[in-house]
């Protein structure tokens, strides 16, 4: 894989967890009876104008004036764990990279070989390291921008 496109991969992962939270609100959130709490936190997400420091400052006092602390602490904590474990995810690929690359040249590079004899060099890559990792950090970006 071509450094570039790796990094067109891997760049919406980090830009998902960047920037303002999106998307539908959290279920503690939509479930709310005070359509007030709710019309509040849309205002503070859908802020344009201040950064990712205030709009989480100005939710712990949303949460707090609205009595929803403690679920928006949990909320909180379950985005910092996706958060982590798709970074660690991340980090895994990204180590397994060169070492696919390296070996998938010598296959191609390899000219004494038939061209079975490559294919099936390349399916025992592959299950060595399988793109399920890849697939994971996909569907980690996805659940993250569901819940940022």
């Amino acid at each position: 894989m071509h450094q570039t496109a790796l990094i067109f991969l891997i760049a919406p992962l980090f830009l998902a967890v960047a920037g303002i939270p999106r998307g539908a609100p959290p279920d503690f959130v939509a479930q709310l009876n005070n359509s007030a709490a709710r019309a509040a936190y849309k205002k503070i997400v859908s802020e344009k104008t201040i950064t990712v420091a205030e709009i989480d400052e100005q939710l712990d006092v949303w949460a707090r004036k609205f009595g929803v602390e403690d679920q928006y602490k949990k909320y909180k904590a379950g985005v910092e764990l996706s958060h982590s474990q798709m970074s660690a995810n991340v980090t895994s690929v990204l180590e397994m990279v060169p070492k696919v690359n390296e070996m998938l040249n010598a296959v191609f590079l390899d000219k004494s070989k038939t061209p079975a004899e490559r294919r099936a060099a390349v399916r025992t890559i592959k299950k060595q390291y399988p793109l399920a990792s890849l697939r994971k950090l996909d569907f980690m970006q996805k659940k993250l921008a569901r819940i940022i």
